[in-house]
């Protein structure tokens, strides 16, 4: 991308070189004119200085002295290189001049101004690129910075947990509850671990495969739906994908929305309802989630779960998810879609 950039960059110097001094458009410029090779010469150096100028403190200069702070350091730098190449091209322009067969004094004003005006005005250019570079560059230290953050975070969490001990654990549960002829328990037992297993051992990488994080939510909605009676008032209605290992997706990109159902939704004593559809077309995962609210105050819903969900999605998946958040009455609703096939 850089280098495109610099090719088209120096395009844009090269046709404006060739518009300025070709003869046949007859122009003239102070004491040069194109028609006897004088503006040519004057240009083209120039325009080798105007460059020198423009990258040499956007690109060098501004990156390794103002933003790090140095401006003293800075400033100085900047006048001694601008007052050097100015000089350089008054001598040379006065030089040519005197080959020309039209000499000229050494401190005459209008090719002094020209070649000030010139130099200053690419000086301001090259400030106004110089400081989109240094905000660039800025924005995505910010973002891998919070990637990292992100990741560190989810890495502690795991640490924090002894899975060996976790699993000796449920297995010994497991097989005692088999062993008694319990075999709800020994199945709500098999969630759990399979829940723990995935979160240890199987999203160590940057993407996992769809169906793993459906199984993933479909154990937790089983593990949840646990806490309830048949008698209490609560719906609760999934929808799947099909089955397809072709397609991978961030892991725990999900969860945070299906908690917060579960967190705020649901009240035994009153009406509940959660809807969730995962749908995939053309390579993108449709996620949809509604339920109802029990909060005073809607706009209490959500917390650190859901912004953190909302900010991988911007870091993982940049112009590549389309997330939408609404509240209508007594519902809260979540629309995303994922591309997924990279």
């Amino acid at each position: 991308m850089k280098t495109v950039l610099r090719i088209f960059e120096s395009g844009l110097w090269l046709i404006g070189l060739f518009v300025l001094t070709w003869p046949a458009f007859g122009l003239t410029m102070g004491h040069f004119s194109a028609e006897d090779g004088g503006l040519f010469w004057s240009s083209l150096v120039g325009t080798i200085i105007n460059v020198v100028i423009f990258y040499g403190n956007a690109l060098y200069l501004m990156p390794r002295q103002l933003a790090k702070r140095k401006r003293k350091q800075y400033v100085l730098s900047l006048v001694i290189a601008f007052v050097l190449l100015t000089l350089l091209e008054i001598t040379f322009d006065y030089l040519l001049l005197q080959t020309l067969g039209r000499p000229v004094a050494w401190y005459n004003g209008e090719l002094i101004g020209m070649v000030l005006v010139f130099n200053f005005f690419f000086l301001f250019l090259s400030l106004g690129y110089g400081f989109f570079l240094i905000w660039l560059r800025d924005t995505q230290y910010q973002k891998e910075l919070e990637r990292e953050k992100l990741a560190s975070e989810l890495n502690f969490l795991r640490s924090q947990i002894n899975p060996h001990f976790l699993f000796n654990t449920l297995n010994n549960l497991f097989a005692m509850s088999r062993k008694n002829g319990d075999y709800t328990t020994a199945e709500q037992l098999a969630r759990l671990a399979g829940i723990m297993r995935y979160m240890l051992y199987e999203t160590n990488a940057d993407r996992v495969s769809l169906r793993k994080e459906m199984e993933y939510l479909q154990n937790y909605i089983e593990l949840q739906q646990l806490r309830f009676q048949e008698s209490d008032p609560i719906t609760i209605n999934c929808t799947w994908p099909e089955d397809d290992e072709s397609l991978r997706i961030a892991p725990f990109l999900l969860i945070p929305f299906v908690e917060n159902a579960f967190q705020y939704g649901i009240s035994l004593t009153r009406p509940s309802a959660i809807a969730l559809s995962c749908k995939v077309e053309n390579g993108h995962l449709l996620f949809t989630l509604q339920n109802t609210i029990h909060k005073v105050n809607s706009k209490e819903v959500g917390g650190i779960g859901l912004q953190n969900a909302t900010q991988r999605l911007k870091l993982i998946y940049p112009e590549k998810h389309q997330l939408e958040i609404s509240t209508e009455e007594n519902w809260y609703r979540v629309q995303l879609k994922v591309d997924c096939k990279n």
